[in-house]
């Protein structure tokens, strides 16, 4: 599933024309021509280059890239809205990003203990999907896409309550059934913003 959605934020990149892309919060792993993350520790393991910085105040030019993207970044910092202004500052043709939403469904597994609240010292904060959508506009952004998926990554605590990776598995594969089944009602979102 991973696989897919990073399929899709190249793609849309590729159709935007983006030559100069920067991958936001990249962790270890940079999807563009360079990335940056606060985590200096996950920077030092990236094969291309590298900024260490803070989303929510990038020590970029305005306008510096064609393309920004975000996989699963986002959610761990705590203005995730004001993370979003900043990655749209830079960017001239296209912010693309994948994060979690605050609906039911995510709700309901937190309190089941699916879902994580936490994820090591950071809080997971999730995105309403609306304000999102009206944000992007308000960034001018004049097209703007959202397309709900349901995704799990794997949960290491679910897997030691019963010993063995089978809960991930049967939780992923029922994921996909939901993909099939209810495409639109995800519990995650890809965001494709074009100015």
């Amino acid at each position: 599933m991973k696989e897919r959605i990073l399929q899709k934020i190249s793609d849309a990149t590729n159709a935007v024309g983006a030559k100069k892309v920067a991958d936001i919060c990249c962790g270890s792993s940079i999807m563009g021509s360079f990335g940056l993350d606060l985590n200096i520790i996950e920077l030092g393991n990236t094969k291309k280059p590298a900024i260490n910085g803070d989303a929510q105040s990038l020590p970029l030019k305005s306008g510096c890239v064609d393309a920004a993207v975000c996989f699963q970044g986002l959610h761990h910092v705590k203005e995730s809205y004001s993370a979003i202004g900043e990655i749209s500052r830079i960017s001239r043709k296209a912010v693309i990003f994948f994060e979690p939403l605050d609906v039911f469904a995510t709700r309901l597994a937190v309190s089941l203990g699916i879902a994580k609240r936490r994820e090591g010292n950071d809080e997971v904060h999730r995105l309403d999907a609306e304000k999102t959508i009206e944000w992007l506009h308000s960034l001018g952004f004049k097209d703007v896409e959202m397309q709900r998926q349901w995704y799990f990554s794997p949960n290491e605590r679910l897997d030691r309550l019963i010993d063995k990776k089978l809960p991930t598995a049967i939780i992923q594969q029922l994921m996909r059934l939901l993909n099939m089944l209810m495409p639109g009602l995800g519990n995650r979102a890809l965001f494709i913003a074009l100015r």
